[in-house]
This record gives C-alpha cells, sequence and structure tokens, in this order.
C-alpha cells in the first residue's frame, strides 16, 4: 500500500475544466451560445459568482423551462427485510446526473440513454454534482432531476464548487461569494436562496477547495452559512464538505473535530445542516517527525466524529462518511480492504466494520461521491441497469438476501427501503423517464427515443422479492419493449408452472382506505395464470388475497374493491401469480397500478394562453419551438404535447409537469403550410380528452427548394472496386438525378449508390435534388481517384502508429491515445506554452483528410473542445506546411478534407484548446484520424484531369441531347463531335493541347446545338386527328335527319388533308403546326353544327365556309358563323348564350389576332 504524507485532492476528470476563464466569463458557454442560437434549445443553469448575481429568472429566457414542478412527496420508512438494515441512518447521492456542467438540456431530449437513476428508496439526499472552472462553479439541479427526486420523496441539492487554484479555482471567486451589502447581508446568500426557491430545489452542497485562504475568509464563511440557515425555508438543507478548515487552510480532515466543527454547529447555532466527510476515515496513521514513516492507530476517525457531534448537541447521522466509488463502483471496497487489512492486519470485517459495526447501528450516514459510475462505466443500457441492481440492492438481485464473498454486500444491506406510496391516489405506469417509443393505453403515440426524467414514476419499492413455489421460475426486470403508458414496464419472465405460484412484493405504503377505493392492475401475459393482490394492513403481517380477472384484449385491466377495508391503512401492495399451465418461457407484463378512489373526479380544463413564445427554423424544412401556456387548476399529473400532421392524426412529441415545453427539432410533414400543436391537460388517472386540449399553430416559410448534398465512402479506389455514395440531401429533396461520370453504371436515382470504375483515372461525381419548388446541383469536379495504388480504398493510416506530444496529464492519457482507434481514451494535456500532437505514419503516404474527434465527441462538455488549431505535415519534423488552419471551433468532430498531399509526419498544432482559456487551458482529444493510402504517389494515365474535364464536356452534351428536342441535323452533328471526345477520352496517345482543344470545340457545340432551331411539337396534332378520324368514321353523308350534306364533308375534308399533309412534313414550322391545328378544332366544331336536325331547312345556304382562307386565315368563319346565328344568341362550339353585341366583339377581336399572326408569320418568311 502506498500512502503519501499529505493526501492530495481528487481528481475530479469529468467535472473540472483545466482553464483559467476570466472573472468575467459569461454565464453560459461560447459554445451552448453558438448551439442555442441555432437550436433555440433551453439549458440548465450554471453560474459563476458574479453571474449568479446579475440572475434575473424574469430576464433569463431559460429559466422557466428548468423549474421542478413536482411537490417533495412524504415518504415511509419500510419494515427490516434482512436484520442488518438501519432505519436511522441516511444516505447522501453526490451523483454526476447530467454528464456536463454546459449544455445540458433542460427537460431532457430525444435520445434514449441517459442516468436515469430509479433506486431513490436507497437514499435520503441527492446532490447533483457539478460544477469547473470552465463553465460555471454554481450548479443548480436541472428541472428533471428536481420533479424525480421529488416525486419520490428525496430532498435534491445544488451545488457550489470552488476548485483548487491547480484546476482554475480563483481566490476572487471565493471572496466575491462572501461579500456583503450595505447593509450586512450576504447578497450571495440570498441569490442561492433565490435561484433554490424558484427552480424548486431543496438547499445547496457547499464545496471549498481553494487554496490560499486565511482565517478570515474561514470566519466569513462560518458567518455565511449562519446567514444562510436562518434565511433558508425549514425543509431546506445545507451540506458542508470537510475541506476547509478554522484557518482558512484546505486539509482534509477525513472527521468531526476541532478543526473543522465550526462549521456544522457553533455553541446552540446550527452553521450547517449537515457535513460529507472526506473519504479516508476508515483508518488512522501518525507520520514520524522526518515525514519517513508512519504508525498505525486505532481507526477511530468516526467514532469519535460520532461523539464529536453528540457533544455539540447534533446526530451523528448529521455527518456522511464518504466513499468514492467513481472509479472503480462497488469494486471500490476491494482496495480499501487491501489498506485497512494492511494496517490492521488483526481486525476483521474491513474498511467498512468502522462505519457499519456488527450487530450495532452505523456510525454515521454514509455518503456516495459519483455512484453514477454504474451508468459512465457500462458498455450498453443493459449493462447499466445490472449495474445499479447490484449496486444498490445486491449480488443476488434480492434485497432480503445480501449474503455474498464479495466486500459489496449492496446498499440494501445497510439501509431500510423508504417509500412516498403515501396518498391515494397513487398510479404508477413503471415508467422510468426514457423509451424507444411513447404508448397511451397501450398505443403508440410517439415513435422516436426520448428521456425525460421529470416523467420517471414510482418504481417498486423492492427490486426484486420474489417468491418462487412448486415449479415457478420467474425473474423481474424493467422492459423497454412493452409499455401501457410511457416508454417502459415491469416484466416478469421465466418458467411458468401448472399451479405454480409466485408471490411478487411490490410496494410498501401507507394508503387510508375508504369505501370507494378501487385497486387495478393493467397487465398482458402469453399464456393463462391466476391473479390476486396480496396485501397486508395495519401493521399486520396477515396477507389478505383478493381474487382479480382482468378485461380486455391485449392489455387486460383488473379491478377490485377494498371496501371492506374501509378505514385501514394499507402498508404492503404484492402480486400472486399462479399457472393455469405449463408454459416455459412465459412473459408477464404489468403495464400499470392504481389504487383510487372511485368518487374522486380530476376534472381539468384545457390549457389556456397556450402561445409558441419562440421558434428556431432551419432550412425552411426543420424547426424548434418553445411553447408556453398557463398552469390548469386541479389534479394534474402532466401536460401532453401532440403535433397534428397532414393528415389529421397526431404525433406525441413530449411531456412534462411544467406549463413550458421545449419542442426539439421536427420535420416538416411534406409541403404543409402550418404545423399545429396541441398541449392537453392529463390528470393523475392519466386521463385526458379532447375537452382538456388547447391548439396553436406556427407558419412555415414557404416551401424551400432543395438542398444537394452527398458523402463518398472513399475518394481513392482501385478499378472495380467498389465506392459507395450516400445522399445526404435536404430533406425536401423530392427526387434525387446521380450522374457519377465514367462509373459502369452512371446513372441513378437512388438516395445509396455503388459504383464500380473500370479504367483508372478522376472523375466528377454530380447530384441535382428536385422538388416542386425548384433544384439544387452539386458537382464535385475530380472527386474520385481510380487507381491501382488505392487498392483498398482510403483508411486511417495513424492507427496505432508512433505519437509525441507537447506534454500529457499521465499514462492514461499518452500522446498514444488519441491513435487507438476509440473514443474511449483521449490525449490530454494541461502544459504551458504551445499544445501539439506529432504522428509519424512510418513512411511518406498520400493523405486525402483529417478527422479531429474533439471534447464533447468522448462525452465531454462541448466548451471543452479544441478552439484554434493548425494542421501541418512535414518529411523530416522540422519544416512544416499547414493545410489546415481553424478558429473558433465549437464543433466535437471536425472533418478536414484536402488536396491529396504526401508526407510522413502530422502535426496537430493547437494555439487555444479551449474557449476562453487563451495559451492555457487543456487540449483534449480522443481521436486524430489521418486518412488516406500508404503509397506515397498516386499512378494515374497521362492527362487524366484534363480527359474527366472532357468527359465532364461529354456528359454536358449528352444531357442537352435528352433535354433539348432539336432538328435530326443538329442532333446528328453534336453527336458527332461527342464521339470525337469519347475517342480522344479512350485514347492512351491524346495529347494535352488536343484534349483542351476537345474541350473547347464541345463546348461551343453545346451553345450551338442550345440555340439551334426546336424540333416542332406534332403531338397536340396528330391527337387532334386522330380523335376525328375516329369520330368522322360514323358520320352518314346524305340529306336526312342525322347526316351530313356533302359539300360540308368536303370543306371539312379539305381542311383534314391540309393537317395531314403538315404531319408529314418534319421541317414544318411550329407556328404553322399551331395555326392547322386551330383551325381543324374549330372546322370540326363546325361541321357538327350542320348535322341535319327535324327542323332544319334543307334548302337553307350554307353558313360560313372553313376553308375560307381570305388573307385573315381561319377567323372568318368563326365571324360567319357569328353572324348567321345572330337571331339565336348561341355560339355553335359551345352552345353557350351571350349577348348579340358581345358575340359581335369578339369576331372582330378574333378576326384583327388572326390576321396579325399572318402577317407576323409572313415577315419571318421573307
Amino acid at each position: 500500500m502506498k500512502i503519501k504524507k499529505k493526501l492530495s485532492v481528487l481528481m475530479l476528470v469529468i467535472m473540472v475544466v483545466f482553464n483559467t476563464t476570466s472573472l468575467n466569463t459569461r454565464a453560459i458557454t461560447k459554445a451552448d451560445q453558438s448551439m442555442q442560437d441555432k437550436t433555440g434549445q433551453p439549458l440548465a443553469s450554471y453560474w459563476f459568482p458574479e453571474e449568479l448575481l446579475k440572475w434575473n429568472p424574469g430576464s433569463d429566457k431559460d429559466a422557466k423551462f428548468n423549474r421542478g414542478t413536482v411537490p417533495l412527496q412524504k415518504r415511509i420508512k419500510g419494515n427490516k427485510i434482512n436484520n442488518t438494515q438501519s432505519t436511522e441512518a441516511k444516505v447522501v447521492s453526490l451523483a454526476i446526473a447530467n454528464k456536463n456542467t454546459s449544455s445540458t438540456p433542460s427537460q431532457g431530449e430525444n435520445k434514449f440513454e441517459n442516468y436515469n437513476f430509479s433506486y431513490w428508496q436507497y437514499i435520503d439526499t441527492l446532490v447533483a454534482w457539478a460544477g469547473s472552472s470552465g463553465e460555471g462553479i454554481i450548479v443548480p439541479p436541472s428541472g428533471d432531476l428536481i420533479d424525480s427526486a421529488h416525486r419520490n420523496g428525496v430532498q435534491i441539492l445544488g451545488t457550489v464548487f470552488f476548485p483548487p487554484a491547480a484546476y482554475g479555482g480563483k481566490i476572487e471567486w471565493v471572496k466575491a461569494f462572501l461579500s456583503k451589502d450595505s447593509n450586512g447581508n450576504f447578497i450571495m446568500a440570498d441569490k442561492l436562496l433565490e435561484a433554490a426557491r424558484y427552480y424548486g430545489f431543496d438547499g445547496w452542497f457547499i464545496n471549498q477547495e481553494t487554496n490560499g485562504l486565511s482565517e478570515t475568509e474561514a470566519t466569513a464563511f462560518k458567518e455565511f452559512l449562519t446567514y444562510i440557515q436562518n434565511k433558508k425555508d425549514g425543509n431546506m438543507q445545507i451540506m458542508w464538505y470537510d475541506s476547509m478548515i478554522k484557518d482558512g487552510r484546505v486539509r482534509w480532515q477525513r472527521q468531526l473535530n476541532d478543526n473543522n466543527k465550526q462549521f456544522l454547529q457553533d455553541g446552540l447555532t446550527k452553521v450547517s445542516d449537515a457535513m460529507f466527510l472526506d473519504f479516508y476515515w476508515y483508518y488512522t496513521i501518525q507520520w514520524s517527525s522526518d515525514g519517513t514513516s508512519y504508525t498505525a492507530l486505532e481507526p477511530k476517525k468516526l467514532e469519535n466524529s460520532s461523539e464529536t457531534a453528540k457533544q455539540l448537541g447534533r446526530s451523528p447521522y448529521d455527518l456522511y462518511a464518504g466513499i468514492d466509488v467513481q472509479a472503480n463502483g462497488y469494486d471500490t471496497l476491494t482496495s480499501m480492504d487491501a489498506d485497512f487489512n494492511e494496517l490492521y492486519p488483526d481486525k476483521s470485517g474491513g474498511a467498512l466494520s468502522t462505519l457499519f459495526p456488527e450487530g450495532k447501528e452505523p456510525t454515521t450516514s454514509l455518503g456516495l461521491y459519483c455512484p453514477s459510475w454504474t451508468y459512465y462505466s457500462s458498455q450498453d443500457y443493459d449493462d447499466f441497469l445490472r449495474k445499479e441492481n447490484r449496486f444498490w440492492v445486491s449480488e443476488s438481485g434480492d434485497p432480503r438476501n445480501t449474503a455474498t464473498q464479495h466486500p459489496w454486500k449492496g446498499i440494501s444491506n445497510y439501509f431500510v427501503e423508504k417509500s412516498p406510496v403515501t396518498a391515494i391516489p397513487f398510479v404508477t405506469n413503471f415508467n422510468m423517464g426514457n423509451g424507444k417509443f411513447y404508448n397511451v393505453n397501450g398505443i403508440k403515440a410517439g415513435a422516436m427515443e426520448w428521456n425525460n426524467r421529470s416523467l420517471q414514476e414510482v418504481m417498486p419499492t423492492y427490486r426484486w422479492a420474489i417468491d418462487n413455489n412448486r415449479g415457478n421460475l420467474l425473474k423481474a426486470s424493467e422492459d423497454y419493449s412493452e409499455a401501457y403508458y410511457g416508454g417502459s414496464s415491469i416484466k416478469l419472465q421465466g418458467k411458468l408452472n401448472k399451479d405454480g405460484s409466485s408471490l411478487i412484493k411490490l410496494y410498501n405504503s401507507d394508503l387510508k382506505i375508504e369505501e370507494d377505493t378501487l385497486i387495478s392492475l393493467t397487465y398482458k401475459q402469453n399464456a393463462d395464470s391466476k391473479l390476486k393482490f396480496a396485501l397486508t394492513f395495519d401493521g399486520s403481517s396477515e396477507i389478505k388475497y383478493i381474487d382479480i380477472n382482468g378485461l380486455g384484449d391485449a392489455w387486460k385491466t383488473a379491478k377490485a374493491s377494498l371496501a371492506d377495508f374501509k378505514g385501514k391503512k394499507l402498508n404492503s401492495i404484492s402480486l400472486y401469480l399462479s399457472g393455469n399451465e405449463i408454459k416455459d418461457e412465459f412473459k408477464f407484463n404489468l403495464g400499470r397500478l392504481s389504487i383510487a378512489n372511485s368518487f374522486d373526479k380530476f376534472n381539468l380544463e384545457k390549457p389556456k394562453n397556450l402561445k409558441v413564445e419562440d421558434s428556431k427554423i432551419r432550412d425552411n424544412y426543420y424547426a424548434t419551438v418553445r411553447l408556453t401556456w398557463d398552469k390548469v387548476a386541479g389534479e394534474v399529473q402532466q401536460y401532453e404535447i401532440y403535433r397534428i400532421k397532414a393528415d389529421g392524426t397526431k404525433e406525441f412529441l413530449g411531456a412534462t409537469p411544467n406549463n413550458a415545453y421545449f419542442v426539439q427539432e421536427i420535420q416538416r410533414d411534406g409541403r404543409e403550410k402550418d404545423c399545429k400543436f396541441v398541449v392537453r391537460a392529463v390528470n393523475k388517472y392519466f386521463e385526458a380528452s379532447e375537452s382538456n386540449e388547447a391548439v396553436v399553430s406556427m407558419q412555415w416559410p414557404d416551401y424551400p427548394v432543395p438542398k444537394a448534398g452527398f458523402e463518398v465512402s472513399t475518394r481513392i479506389a482501385a478499378p472495380g472496386e467498389e465506392v459507395i455514395l450516400k445522399s445526404t440531401s435536404s430533406a425536401a429533396s423530392e427526387q434525387l438525378e446521380w450522374t457519377i461520370e465514367g462509373a459502369v453504371n452512371d446513372k441513378s436515382t437512388d438516395k445509396e449508390v455503388k459504383v464500380k470504375f473500370e479504367k483508372e483515372g478522376v472523375y466528377t461525381v454530380t447530384l441535382k435534388a428536385k422538388n416542386i419548388a425548384g433544384e439544387n446541383i452539386l458537382r464535385k469536379e475530380n472527386l474520385i481517384t481510380i487507381t491501382k495504388d488505392g487498392q483498398g480504398g482510403i483508411r486511417n493510416l495513424a492507427i496505432n502508429k508512433s505519437a509525441e506530444a507537447s506534454g500529457f496529464t499521465n499514462d492514461g492519457e499518452a500522446p498514444s491515445k488519441a491513435v487507438d482507434g476509440t473514443v474511449k481514451n483521449k490525449w490530454c494535456t494541461t502544459n504551458d506554452g504551445d499544445k501539439w500532437l506529432v504522428v509519424d505514419l512510418g513512411k511518406k503516404s498520400t493523405i486525402a483528410d483529417f478527422v479531429i474527434k474533439h471534447a464533447s465527441a468522448g462525452g465531454e462538455a462541448a466548451s471543452m473542445n479544441t478552439s484554434d488549431y493548425k494542421i501541418q505535415i512535414s518529411d523530416d519534423k522540422v519544416n512544416w506546411n499547414t493545410l489546415v488552419d481553424v478558429k473558433d471551433n465549437t464543433e466535437g468532430i471536425t472533418k478536414h478534407p484536402i488536396d491529396f498531399a504526401a508526407a510522413r509526419y502530422v502535426r496537430l498544432f493547437i494555439t487555444q484548446a479551449e474557449k476562453g482559456s487563451g495559451a492555457g487551458g487543456a487540449a483534449r482529444i480522443y481521436e486524430f484520424e489521418i486518412n488516406g493510402v500508404e503509397a506515397e504517389q498516386l499512378s494515374l494515365p497521362k492527362y487524366s484531369t484534363l480527359k474527366s474535364a472532357l468527359r465532364s464536356k461529354v456528359y454536358e452534351a449528352k444531357d442537352a441531347l435528352v433535354k433539348y428536342n432539336k432538328l435530326p441535323e443538329n442532333i446528328s452533328k453534336l453527336n458527332s463531335q461527342i464521339d470525337k471526345a469519347q475517342a480522344l477520352i479512350n485514347s492512351e496517345d491524346s495529347q494535352s493541347q488536343t484534349i483542351i482543344d476537345s474541350v473547347n470545340s464541345l463546348d461551343s457545340a453545346i451553345k450551338e446545338f442550345v440555340a439551334s432551331r426546336d424540333k416542332a411539337d406534332f403531338s397536340k396534332l396528330q391527337n387532334l386527328v386522330n380523335s376525328i378520324e375516329s369520330k368522322i368514321k360514323d358520320f352518314k353523308v346524305g340529306n336526312s335527319v342525322g347526316q351530313y350534306k356533302q359539300k360540308d364533308m368536303d370543306d371539312f375534308n379539305k381542311v383534314l388533308t391540309e393537317a395531314k399533309k403538315i404531319l408529314s412534313t418534319p421541317s414544318a414550322l411550329q407556328e404553322d403546326i399551331n395555326s392547322i391545328t386551330d383551325k381543324l378544332d374549330r372546322s370540326f366544331a363546325f361541321l357538327e353544327t350542320k348535322q341535319i336536325k327535324e327542323d332544319k331547312n334543307p334548302e337553307d345556304p350554307p353558313v360560313g365556309n372553313p376553308n375560307n382562307n381570305n388573307g385573315n386565315g381561319g377567323s372568318q368563319n368563326v365571324q360567319d358563323t357569328v353572324s348567321a346565328n345572330e337571331k339565336e344568341g348561341v355560339l355553335p362550339k359551345t352552345g353557350s348564350i351571350i349577348d348579340n353585341t358581345v358575340m359581335a366583339l369578339i369576331g372582330i377581336v378574333l378576326a384583327l389576332a388572326g390576321g396579325s399572326i399572318i402577317l407576323i408569320r409572313r415577315k419571318q418568311k421573307m
């Protein structure tokens, strides 16, 4: 064991930023401000002292989204389920509940995974541990944490963290914090209380570890704590960390003694509500005067601390003995026991024996530092859930059975479970506060992933206590694949035996039963079983069984009256399940448990003053929205937010108990012009209807022209190798048109295209994205290089190559960690001056691009991303050529494509590690990718780039042939030029000037082709002729009713013949085609009016002459027709009744127009 005389300060690697942020740093980091400007995302608060002094919730646009609205629920202590449990001692958890101090969304986000702590029954207080010198040192808990803690009856504290100077701490921060106004008030104390009251949390954890202070500041701190103690609400608490001692120095005592007791109690005056003792309380050593050796003394720090607390008139359970589990979780005790056993070989029980003496109550309470290890160390979410159960419950997974050879027995071994099931109605859907979908009454309402701890409900008190009998083998777990309401349920799974039974202990409770009290269970199962509620009342251990039988389809609901137990207190709730059949893979899901009084009706009004407070619209197609509304009076469980889609259906967007909600980015539903949002008030029974809904609309801008975009799997490949192109075009793209020049399959309309190239060369790719609003073209010239040197394509040349740097913090953050192919490790340095990382590729290689994964790519705050840097190459590590120069970066992953360059050494040269850090700060690089091929040069056919330009012209010419309808001779002429160009491309003997000349010639030919006369369009005339011929074949010539006179038919056939003649003339002008089409149409309409009717006089002369070509085209026929029908006022083509004068005017206008057209034609022919 290595014991140092002066134990160093705990390295808060995740939370601490090594920089020199000035006293005037903004309350929001530059990275967060940049993100918020783009997205509008509300963020949880974090402050420096001077920023908190300025803070006003009325002017903080995010403040309303950060409020906790769930009141602190009363809870009860359960009965001991093993003899080692304490009912008096308490537990505080200092958890990194939010991954970073900055960048924390106020109300969760659209992703499944997060630290959703749910073993609230084992803790009394949660400290939302946070704070860093680069982001903020005063950090309230986020609103979703407040709600989750309070629903489970747990107090929650914010953090005030003054870091050591080595990690950016500043004495001026401490002095600003302790400053008074002219009336002697501690203004920061008042601001801390204001923040706690506004946001709805329960106090503060204060950790002062900044060195260089004196007894003056220590005395001021004691006064500060006393001041806040006198002004805080009765249910608030202030917890002090064992660091500063009475003379102002930072000296961790690991016990309560004369050096620090005045920060807990001063005579009859309470100074703090609790104290968290530093971690090494389980042994006591005395160093020799020369500091070279030590002697182990009796390990009585906690025992002495307990006595000191009692002497001060305080409970020893106001002291929390800290255990740091951040690094090793439930394996932490292994190293603690090793130290203890080395120092005290004659003692048994290990390190915890001084905290939990056998057969006695705990010496003090327990403080856990970073039990969030369960989440941050896990491989996946299932691993997190397993670790949580192992950490808090036991190795067996049953809190009644904590026996194990492992030193960590589980928290349930030491502390009795506590329950917030103390009021009716009690309804839980076993919702963990996150999900991969969102169900409402068993029906999927939302399909996206989500996480919002405000929605977490009360999980079973016992996880898991199951008694299996007569062959049943059931186990319980959380199930994210099934949910009745929310995103999860409880799953019982295993073997079901016929007549086998399982008793599942669920909740401790303290509920007064009324005559109308009902208990119900909503469930689903894949085999037949008998169900009973197993309940206990009024402190009795006798179980009362109530048979239940569910009704429904997939999800069944079983209800039972508790009227027989009126006036009694319901103390425990269990489920008894027995099998009616054998099922080896039995599955039973608990979807909802409800205890309610049927006479209680929670009718809610719909929210009022619903409005879109703000929105951010991106690309006219994506939007984020801030919604606010007035709170609804009554028993509101939550508000659900929906979107009404274009087809009228509703899509679930999220829910909150607050009256403000941020809608994360949604996509426009097709071409909708506005987006309607619905806010629905849901009561404590999770009941809602359309009468509880309010609606508000947001207008979309004009429908956007799409934006084309794509990425390529490799820019270098060998002939015959597959290259994958993926469209990243905007969602407004309705059609895609790819042109992959030179590829075997060079055209596509798919989103993803897989192509091969047969010949070496360089090739251009074009993507056109189209929709009703327009089109956008992205062209990447010479994007793909095909060469035999490109075998296998581009890869990361830096993996596991030799790397050196300007410095590194420790071996775990050495330069090699930046080139190990994973973001689980990083290179980190805090060295003064220039910061750099050099990678030796081993030989000169061709580089295509760089990818840098900065701090946030590894899960750290975006404010820690590298701000200013250069990427340089060299062949000798002396002379460096800069290829990339970046300023003001805020992104977590940056990609830097370059023109191909060959080098052996690559240097990442950092000029500003973090925003606001100047030359200081910490460089954090999780991965530095150098992508390329090992070949020093890429061998290509001669003039490949010139041929690529000529190939592009060939494609341009081919596109022109498709786009334009030209005369055959012009098409032939352009095709001839294309053939010549293609021959040059395929020839190995082509000369550079010849290729250039061909590019110019083909360009001229394309322009000439586009400007040439369009080929006439005969389709309308052809269709008309076909239609008329199909009709007139049934016309009969004669003088009887229903027939046509021979002269009328002859006159019409002349026009039809003229039309057919033009159809057989390929060089006909479009205006001639249009004219005869119009003439034929009118002539046929006129012919149809000449059919002999009964009331017609067969001797009447014909009206008009469709073949009259008197210089006015066909207009005269219309005029004559009008004149002949003046008496009837009928147009022969339509039969419409019209005023005679108007008809005469129409005839004149048409006659003049027809004459003008003929004159224009004649001029053009001249």
